[in-house]
């Protein structure tokens, strides 16, 4: 058999299976697109090494907390551990792992509501924003 006839033969079966896969996404339901979720900025804080903030701040529920650090020497910056606490003193955490601070550009989803007061051990400057996030509209989504 020649490479042409191979050729036309994988490719008849790529697009069959293609086929077979969307036949069944669409009797499985409608598509729909995955919309991003708005968000918006409901607290900045920036500070260098260690701090116990007196600022507090009031966050919706469905929130998130994102940091980063990258200064003129992002090594030199090492964040141990970032701590957020609500009004009933309850709180939560972020630390490093053994040997290892906690990764630059990242965040963890709070999800509720409240008053909360930010702590952080670490050294070198970092920035920590809390966004809430809105939820989708359903008429935009298709729902």
């Amino acid at each position: 058999m020649s490479n042409n006839k191979k050729l036309l033969i994988a490719f008849g079966v790529a697009m069959a299976s293609f086929a077979v896969v969307v036949a069944i996404t669409l009797s499985a339901g409608t598509l729909k697109p995955i919309l991003p979720q708005p968000e918006q900025l409901i607290f900045e804080i920036e500070g260098e090494g260690s701090l116990e903030s007196s600022q507090s701040f009031q966050a919706p529920d469905n929130w998130q907390l994102r940091w980063d650090f990258d200064g003129p020497d992002k090594y030199a910056t090492v964040l141990d551990m970032i701590r957020w606490t609500n009004s009933e003193g309850k709180s939560n955490e972020v630390v490093a792992m053994h040997r290892k601070p906690i990764r630059t550009g990242s965040g963890v989803y709070i999800g509720q509501g409240g008053e909360y007061r930010l702590s952080v051990k670490g050294k070198g400057p970092w920035r920590i924003r809390a966004y809430r996030f809105d939820p989708l509209d359903k008429t935009a989504s298709g729902q």
